[in-house]
C-alpha cells in the first residue's frame, strides 16, 4: 500500500482515553497535538464544532468513527492528522463515536490518498477492531 497515511498521522498525534464528557472535548482534545505542531489554528477547532452542530451529524462515517474536519481556509496552516481514541464511547448527536480522527487538509485534494488509506483500514473488521480496542501501538503497526 502506497501509504499516505503513515506521513500524515504519526505517533506524537495519537491519543488514547478512557472516556471524555462529550464531543466537543474529544474533538478539542484529538485536535491538541495539531494545534501545538502549529499544523492548525484554534479556530480550526472551533469551526469543526460550529460546523458539526450547524450540519448534523455527517462526519460520523461508520459505527464508532467520525471524521472531523472543515475548510482549510478555516485554520489550516499544513497537512497532516491525529487521532483520538475511546475506550466508552461519547454521544454525538445520538451516535455513539470511539474514534476521532481530524484531518487538516490544505486543498480539496491532496488529503484524498490519505483517506483512501484510513477507509481501506477500517473496512476490514479485523483491523477496524484494532482501532477501536485503542492500543497505540497496534494502531502505529496497521498505519506503518
Amino acid at each position: 500500500m502506497n501509504n499516505k497515511l503513515k506521513e500524515l498521522l504519526k505517533e506524537k498525534n495519537i491519543i488514547h482515553l478512557n472516556y471524555v464528557d462529550n464531543w466537543g472535548k474529544a474533538v478539542e482534545i484529538a485536535s491538541e497535538p495539531l494545534i501545538k505542531d502549529g499544523s492548525i489554528e484554534k479556530s480550526y477547532v472551533d469551526k469543526m464544532k460550529e460546523s458539526e452542530i450547524k450540519n448534523g451529524t455527517y462526519i460520523v462515517l461508520t459505527d464508532y468513527f467520525a471524521l472531523m474536519h472543515t475548510r482549510p481556509e478555516d485554520g489550516v496552516n499544513k497537512m497532516f492528522m491525529s487521532l483520538l481514541t475511546l475506550n466508552k464511547p461519547v454521544n454525538m448527536e445520538g451516535k455513539e463515536v470511539k474514534i476521532f480522527l481530524v484531518l487538516a487538509a490544505k486543498d480539496n485534494s491532496s488529503h484524498i490518498e490519505a483517506l483512501s488509506n484510513i477507509t481501506e483500514l477500517l473496512m476490514d473488521e479485523d483491523k477496524f477492531d484494532i482501532f477501536l480496542n485503542g492500543e497505540k501501538e497496534e494502531i502505529l503497526e496497521l498505519i506503518n
